[in-house]
């Protein structure tokens, strides 16, 4: 459905957020199932793996990449990205694999002073560490500390900020050890 609305840009946030609005409510009415379906698996995965996804994730990483400078499209995308990991079943690995950690951060790198862009970074970041920390980079524990520097007058982006990185800090040590250790084979 968001296909369509890619010709008519102010049309795209609110299709962004009905899909957002159709990720929070699908686990309280017990049809998550009906929203999830299987992503194509690269032909060196191994198979086996779970590798569900919310309906239309691609398109929102699409649609924030076609629509990088529209402010409202990026925070309507990053609040989109964060209720797809709401759904039940969905596979955390895939997310990360097609896109939701590299959309969120460079939404955050085009529009710093975007709130909603802000909390979504910080939000996802920190369930993704407490889940599966493989899958996170060191980067976007940088990115989560700088929505904090950017919007400092607004406490809700300060303390989540703070949460992110206090989710991230015990690991950080691991984080990086593993990044240069990959960046000196």
């Amino acid at each position: 459905a968001l296909r369509c609305f890619r010709a008519e840009p102010r049309l795209v946030p609110r299709a962004l957020l009905a899909l957002s609005t159709l990720y929070m409510v699908a686990p309280k009415n017990e049809t998550a199932a009906s929203i999830l379906e299987r992503e194509p698996k690269p032909s060196d995965e191994i198979e086996g793996e779970d590798d569900m996804v919310p309906v239309g994730f691609r398109d929102i990483t699409t649609t924030m990449d076609v629509y990088a400078k529209d402010r409202k499209t990026q925070g309507a995308g990053a609040r989109a990205l964060e209720s797809a990991l709401a759904v039940p079943g969905v596979s955390l690995a895939t997310l990360a694999r097609d896109g939701l950690l590299r959309s969120l951060t460079l939404a955050h790198q085009r529009c710093p002073q975007s709130r909603s862009v802000a909390l979504s970074l910080c939000r996802v970041m920190g369930k993704v560490m407490l889940q599966a920390e493989e899958h996170l980079p060191p980067e976007v524990g940088i990115s989560a500390l700088s929505c904090g520097a950017a919007l400092p007058r607004d406490a809700e982006v300060v303390v989540t900020s703070l949460e992110a990185v206090y989710v991230l800090a015990p690991k950080l040590r691991n984080l990086w050890a593993t990044s240069s250790n990959a960046a000196d084979r």
